[in-house]
């Protein structure tokens, strides 16, 4: 957690992580998924580029939701939808890109993976569901990730769902879309997982 452990402590031992799921305990890639939130969205999409350049194979997909993805924090939607975003503000992110960041630049893709090239992106990311509410100030990062997997013909799916604050996902029991999006997410899994329901 930054800012004790900056970029690219966390990208450096998730890839540790996997290559010890993968080489250590023999989990086969294909059994392997990815799943982030906000930031973590983020560090998925880095961690799955960091993945590629060292050898490692693909997982068999990647759940993100919300994901920060361009620690620039210069989209449009800081300042569309920040009258209405609860949580997130260009101000707060922007402290924390630079708290994380520590100096690296926030224009490198490997730290801002929506500013990666497609054809980078095509060798490295799986099959990706990214989930965003329409009330967020990261809605344009969603839409960056989605826009980019696509021209990587990275088989993407993207679900803006409407008024939903940041991470609404975590209001299972307090609103319907809660329960919704995570039962379609299981769903959209157990499909990449060839598990039945």
């Amino acid at each position: 957690m930054a800012p004790e452990h900056p970029y690219p402590q966390d990208v450096d031992a998730a890839v540790r992580a996997a290559r010890w799921l993968l080489e250590q305990q023999h989990v086969p890639a294909d059994r392997l998924v990815l799943v982030g939130e906000s930031s973590g969205g983020g560090l998925v999409l880095e961690t799955l580029l960091a993945a590629a350049r060292a050898g490692l194979p693909r997982p068999a997909a990647a759940y993100l939701m919300s994901p920060w993805a361009d620690l620039t924090c210069s989209s449009a939607s800081f300042a569309a939808r920040g009258d209405v975003d609860l949580e997130c503000s260009h101000e707060s992110l922007t402290r924390m890109a630079g708290e994380y960041l520590d100096g690296h630049a926030a224009t490198d893709p490997a730290a801002s993976p929506v500013l990666a090239a497609p054809e980078t992106v095509a060798t490295a990311w799986p099959a990706l569901l990214v989930q965003v509410g329409s009330h967020e100030v990261l809605l344009d990062d969603s839409l960056a990730v989605a826009r980019l997997a696509a021209l990587a013909d990275v088989p993407v799916t993207l679900d803006v769902w409407s008024q939903m604050q940041h991470f609404f996902q975590l209001g299972v029991g307090v609103y319907p879309e809660a329960a919704a999006a995570l039962a379609r997410a299981g769903a959209w899994l157990r499909e990449r997982w060839d598990v039945p329901a």
